[in-house]
């Protein structure tokens, strides 16, 4: 990811005061394909202020390069009011940060004819329309999005109207977009719009179509999870194969499939097959139907897995060559996951085992860095909470809750539970019974620390 004409401190629009500010300017996804989804966010090149509040993109030329799509756009805010020199002196630099990229195998025709957009917001529906989502789409979502700021806003009592009034809007990426909003707000820790947030859940979920179906699906999950669980260290092949067998839906069979894979392997299919042989007529149909199933989603659950970890690769190798770690990782927040770790995990381990301390030092540097990053981003009560599950014993962490816990306000348990609540829903069940051990000891030292 390069960043040309870096300006460290901007102005803000708003009150004037100097703000540290690093522009993004060139967006190539043939270097980092997660980089897409970040442009097309719209969180590109946005400038926070701390002094008065103000929260908005600020205009700086960009450039977009997507080889697959055979896209090469441009962008020149009007608003800079460029002579026209100028302006080609920006572009042309930006070009060269792609070029440098490309081997000379990969030249094609369109990298010679740029497309120049005139604003951001046609620069994305661009970049949209190339993988077939239309401005109708993009409105609709844009309307999905607005309806749920709409239900988060309104007393409890227009709920139900508004609910019902918009139930063509309220539909499975509807649900996607609240579901990512709920974590996000979660971890803030900020319990009164939480306790909206439940409230509104449970009308979704009760008062509209999507809503209930969704309802059935995670009914279903919880249920594959604790006919899963029942069989603890003894869950094997058999085990599993029985409970498919046994499945009375293909909802269930994907949950169980979801939620199990590394036991849904070519063993378990070569059972399957020898089960389906032995058996006839109604019974025979099903295990066929659970065999074209398995295979459809095993499949399935591979091909996404391998393309999130070569988005991985990609996003590290980025950060490997990046001039500015800090910046780019900044820059690239929320692709950082569980996925990525692990490929950070998988590529220091390597480097190791191959004697190479050079590259070792700069992954162990990203991961230091990355983490140092993202602590610092966090509020306090998440820091806190980061710090508990981290400690190598409970022990260590009751230590800590003794040492912290008169730092926080205290709600701090109930903080620490709706982070546990969260850690549920991204199916960390593990951590999230941790956590709430760790609530119950602070809150005892809580009601202790008002007796001393």
């Amino acid at each position: 990811m390069v960043a040309l004409n870096q300006q460290p401190m901007a102005a803000c629009p708003n009150c004037r005061q100097p703000v540290p500010f690093q522009p993004q300017q060139v967006f190539d996804v043939s270097l980092n394909p997660a980089i897409k989804d970040y442009f097309l966010s719209g969180q590109a090149n946005v400038l926070q202020c701390p002094s008065c509040g103000f929260a908005g993109a600020i205009g700086t030329p960009v450039i977009y390069h997507d080889p697959e799509k055979e896209l090469f756009l441009t962008h020149v805010p009007v608003e800079l009011n460029l002579p026209r020199e100028e302006k080609e002196r920006v572009l042309g630099a930006l070009t060269q940060a792609i070029m440098r990229n490309i081997p000379q195998e990969g030249m094609k025709a369109y990298l010679f004819q740029p497309t120049e957009m005139l604003t951001m917001k046609s620069m994305i529906e661009k970049v949209l329309g190339a993988d077939g989502i239309t401005p109708e789409m993009i409105a609709t979502q844009q309307s999905k999005m607005s309806l749920v700021g709409q239900l988060l806003q309104a007393e409890e009592d227009t709920l139900d109207l508004l609910i019902q009034d918009n139930q063509r809007l309220i539909d499975e990426e509807f649900f996607a977009l609240f579901s990512q909003l709920i974590q996000n707000i979660a971890m803030s820790g900020d319990e009164e719009i939480m306790t909206r947030i439940g409230i509104l859940n449970d009308k979704l979920i009760n008062q509209t179509e999507a809503g209930r179906k969704i309802g059935d699906q995670q009914a279903t999950l919880e249920k594959a999870a604790a006919d899963l669980e029942q069989y603890g260290e003894k869950l094997d092949r058999a085990a599993f194969l029985e409970l498919l067998a046994n499945s009375e839906s293909e909802d269930y069979v994907t949950a169980l499939i979801s939620l199990a894979r590394p036991l849904a392997d070519y063993d378990l299919f070569m059972m399957l097959t020898d089960r389906i042989q032995a058996e006839t007529g109604e019974q025979k149909e099903k295990l066929e139907r659970i065999r074209d199933l398995l295979m459809t989603i095993t499949q399935e659950m591979d091909a996404a897995a391998q393309a999130r970890g070569e988005a991985m690769v990609s996003l590290l190798q980025m950060l490997l060559e990046a001039e500015d770690l800090e910046a780019a990782i900044t820059q690239n927040l929320q692709y950082f996951n569980d996925d990525f770790m692990a490929v950070l995990g998988q590529n220091l381990a390597a480097a190791n085992e191959q004697g190479n301390t050079m590259l070792a030092d700069k992954l162990r540097t990203v991961g230091e860095t990355l983490m140092r990053i993202v602590q610092q981003g966090m509020p306090p009560e998440i820091q806190f909470v980061n710090e508990l599950l981290s400690q190598e014993s409970d022990d260590e962490a009751h230590m800590v809750i003794r040492r912290r816990i008169g730092e926080f306000p205290p709600e701090m348990p109930d903080i620490m539970e709706q982070i546990a609540e969260s850690l549920d829903a991204q199916g960390q069940s593990a951590q999230a019974a941790k956590l709430r051990s760790y609530k119950e000891v602070a809150a005892k030292e809580i009601m202790m620390a008002k007796w001393r």
